[in-house]
């Protein structure tokens, strides 16, 4: 009996069998997650091996775009796929020796929808694999509970964050000139939501917390997704002292808040009645995460909803 061909379009070793693989990396990533969800006060010692191991290195390149743009060394997905087992072999033993270096990251620009352009980092294929390596093992822990969650100051720990100092420090390559960059993670990289996430825990989460149970006269909602972020309140005084507040909480971490984009309206189930009353017309709406929301009420019943 013939063998079958290979499917169209893939590599010998993408073909190769991958589940017990995959399920190995998976294992021991649910192990991570186990044990950060039943102890909120555990201190991982140990982390890297889990990065550059060899199933969970696999993974991430499987989980990479294949068609994406490459880095500065113009390395693409395929050419890299060719002799897959051995760049990995190779990957792993420098990232075990701390002999693993991070490129620079490739400057890009794409088009708001104001006009103007935002700058993307277009990390190198390696970069891309070791950081979703990362940021699977690191999301094993902060995903079960942010505020739970404490690093202890042991080897282990500080093997990780060297590793990721390196990619902090790459810089930027544009127009042939390497930039180095003081502050913020480029956009593009698998690890910059994740590292940009637990900053804002940081910076605004656990403060935000502690600001409505301690500083708030009446309740306060707040939704953030990634540096997006909502906030209601029961009355203007609160909304007025918290922006005021959290504008010199971020300054304090030379973050701002966006002028154009930052914006105090009245909304929710009162707003559509005192506003007619006092003849202002119909409440503002805003954006967020694409969906424009306006307060109505219903028809059949006129009760308050939110239409997106």
């Amino acid at each position: 009996m013939e063998g079958r061909g290979l499917a169209k379009g893939n590599l010998p070793q993408q073909n190769a069998s991958r589940t017990p693989s995959r399920e190995d990396a998976s294992s021991a990533l649910e192990r991570v997650r186990q044990a950060a969800s039943k102890d909120k006060k555990l201190r991982f010692t140990a982390l890297l091996h889990h990065i550059y191991n060899l199933e969970t290195l696999r993974m991430a390149y499987f989980s990479l775009k294949k068609e994406a743009a490459p880095g500065v060394d113009g390395e693409t997905w395929r050419n890299y796929g060719e002799t897959l087992e051995d760049n990995l072999q190779d990957l792993s033993h420098r990232l075990k020796r701390g002999a693993y270096r991070a490129k620079p990251v490739r400057r890009a620009y794409i088009n708001k929808s104001d006009g103007r352009k935002r700058p993307l980092g277009v990390p190198v294929l390696e970069d891309k694999i070791v950081q979703r390596a990362a940021v699977e093992v690191l999301n094993a822990i902060y995903e079960t509970d942010f505020l739970g969650f404490s690093y202890g100051f042991r080897p282990g720990r500080r093997r990780v964050v060297r590793l990721i100092q390196k990619w902090l420090n790459a810089g930027v390559l544009e127009d042939g000139k390497r930039i180095r960059t003081e502050e913020g993670t480029p956009q593009g990289g698998s690890a910059s939501p994740l590292l940009a996430n637990v900053y804002l825990h940081y910076v605004f989460d656990l403060w935000v917390q502690a600001w409505r149970q301690e500083r708030a006269q009446g309740d306060v909602i707040v939704v953030r997704f990634a540096d997006d972020i909502v906030t209601g309140f029961n009355s203007k005084a609160d909304a007025d002292q918290f922006r005021a507040e959290l504008t010199e909480r971020l300054g304090k971490f030379n973050l701002e808040l966006h002028p154009e984009k930052t914006r105090l309206l009245e909304f929710g189930p009162y707003a559509i009645d005192q506003r007619q009353w006092r003849g202002e017309g119909k409440p503002e709406t805003f954006n967020f995460l694409g969906f424009t929301h306006i307060c109505v009420k219903k028809k059949s019943n006129g009760r308050f909803t939110v239409l997106r």
